[in-house]
């Protein structure tokens, strides 16, 4: 019985530059966080494992409406300058089991591809 109904919460953003760029600036996530989100961004850090390698555990804090939270990701899936996938850990799992990010490049029609 599922307590549960998944819900999928899809968004795209295009950015002008390679999707190389964009992996880089997540493989230096650590110093790179708060340029993201600065105003709710408070820091990011690798607690286990080596960074970006699947089973690693990264800690983060952040404002979620005007509130500190702490949380643990572990990196369920990754392929290098196309995709990272992060498992969120217990108990912030609950409501926000995990969150994945593909980097796509567009083609000269502007389809991804």
């Amino acid at each position: 019985m599922k307590f549960f109904t998944e819900i999928i919460l899809r968004d795209s953003v295009g950015i002008n530059a390679t999707p190389e760029t964009v992996w880089n600036f997540f493989v230096n996530i650590e110093k790179n966080y708060k340029t993201w989100h600065p105003e709710d961004h408070i820091f990011i850090k690798w607690i286990k494992g080596i960074p970006h390698e699947i089973g690693s555990i990264v800690h983060a804090e952040e404002y979620l409406l005007g509130k500190s939270h702490k949380i643990q990701m572990q990196v369920a899936d990754m392929e290098k300058n196309r995709k990272i996938a992060y498992r969120t850990l217990f108990p912030k799992s609950i409501l926000y089991p995990k969150s994945e990010y593909f980097f796509e490049p567009k083609t000269e029609s502007g389809q991804i591809g």
